[in-house]
């Protein structure tokens, strides 16, 4: 690196420069390029920013005008959103939203100038506030508000709001300062100031912690409490949402790490429980009708009878004379409940045992072992008294739980192994 002939150690922004890049050809370099660390820059198509339109503007900036941008000395065309619903009369300012058409690269707080896409004449400039922004079409006046702070600058603020903005999303000191263009020691002292004040919450634990805007993750929880209430509500023969499901009905995409330590700060505080794969209000539990109850201890009674020749969900409509919906929906219950239980043969498709009955199945299948090393299929299935439709399945999940461990076409027990 060399500035004004002589080597230095490190260059600065505004500095003329000249850097040895090795393996890079000048035809592979245009004007405006940026030099930084792979992954530094996030390309964007839009951006929000202040804006001042010049007193010497022929005419006020209207919205989805097409402009040209210049951020550094690259040169974008790009198209304006006035987010205040209102033109920018020359001499005013205003936020708007800036559309553009290839991808660019920049930072909060960089400089731009817009010009008219004919003749070229400069028509105002400003200041970066947000570099990946949701597409808008126009801002209510509270939003409006975090902008005109995040103009004015204030870093506790810039945080704050960066955070708040981003939503339900894991947010880290390092990741922040990268963001928003600050040391990341001068980010991490603010985020502490702002735990202390209640604004923001850290999620995780000591090895993987993440913060989130305090009013953010109020808003989740009550959500979240909400969606659990109704569908208790209205599924009272269900134990409760699946995580992953109700993940998707809240959040639709979301880190599953944060997602984990949302859940579990409010097992912490008493608000949910988490049983198997679902998410339940605290102290919920199943609850059957009569008729459904009747119901469930003629299924409890079938699946024990069967031990380990059960029948198919036909197969049990039948022998029960029953509509195949109300069973339906108490044989789902009796699963959750864990009466029953699924083990898969395949994706979408289980086979349903009397969950007793697996446990002797466990007790069986160990037993043969006692003067052998590993066992065959035969073996299994016959102390089963089974079948090979069934007994594969129940074999494949001891190998799943760690009781056997499929060695060939022999079977070990896990410790033999």
């Amino acid at each position: 690196v060399q500035v004004h002939n002589a080597e230095v150690p490190q260059t600065r922004i505004g500095e003329r420069a000249a850097i040895n890049l090795q393996g890079v050809e000048t035809s592979q370099i245009e004007r405006g390029d940026l030099l930084a660390q792979p992954g530094y820059f996030k390309p964007t198509y839009m951006l929000n920013v202040s804006y001042n339109h010049l007193p010497s503007a022929s005419k006020p900036l209207l919205n989805r005008t097409r402009v040209r941008l210049h951020l550094g000395t690259s040169e974008y065309l790009a198209r304006t959103v006035t987010l205040e619903k209102r033109p920018i009369a020359p001499g005013q300012s205003g936020f708007i939203q800036l559309r553009i058409e290839a991808p660019a690269v920049c930072e909060i707080g960089d400089r731009f100038v817009i010009r008219d896409y004919s003749p070229g004449r400069t028509v105002g400039g400003g200041q970066v506030l947000e570099v990946h922004p949701q597409k808008l079409k126009y801002l209510p006046d509270e939003e409006i508000e975090v902008l005109e702070t995040l103009d004015q600058g204030d870093p506790k603020d810039l945080v704050e709001q960066h955070i708040r903005r981003g939503g339900f999303k894991p947010f880290t000191a390092v990741a922040v300062a990268h963001e928003i263009s600050r040391p990341v020691e001068e980010v991490t002292a603010l985020i502490e100031e702002l735990i202390s004040a209640g604004n923001l919450t850290r999620l995780g634990t000591q090895t993987a912690s993440w913060v989130i805007h305090s009013e953010v993750l109020e808003d989740a929880r009550q959500r979240l409490l909400s969606a659990l209430t109704e569908y208790h509500k209205a599924n009272p023969h269900r134990l409760g949402l699946k995580r992953s499901e109700l993940a998707g009905k809240l959040f639709g995409t979301v880190d599953a790490g944060l997602y984990d330590a949302f859940l579990d700060r409010l097992v912490e505080k008493g608000e949910i429980e988490l049983a198997k794969l679902f998410v339940l209000i605290k102290g919920h539990q199943i609850q059957f009708n009569p008729q459904q109850q009747a119901l469930a201890d003629k299924i409890i009674q079938i699946y024990w009878d069967a031990a380990y020749v059960t029948p198919e969900f036909d197969e049990l409509v039948e022998q029960l004379d029953a509509p195949a919906e109300q069973v339906r929906r108490v044989l789902s219950g009796l699963v959750d409940r864990g009466d029953l239980m699924e083990i898969a043969i395949k994706i979408g498709r289980a086979l349903i045992f009397h969950a007793k009955r697996i446990e002797e199945a466990k007790n069986i299948v160990v037993k043969l072992f006692e003067n052998k090393d590993e066992i065959a299929f035969f073996e299994a299935r016959e102390a089963l008294n089974s079948t090979r439709k069934f007994t594969t399945p129940i074999l494949n999940y001891f190998d799943q739980i760690g009781l056997t461990v499929r060695v060939g076409e022999m079977r070990q027990l896990k410790h033999h192994k």
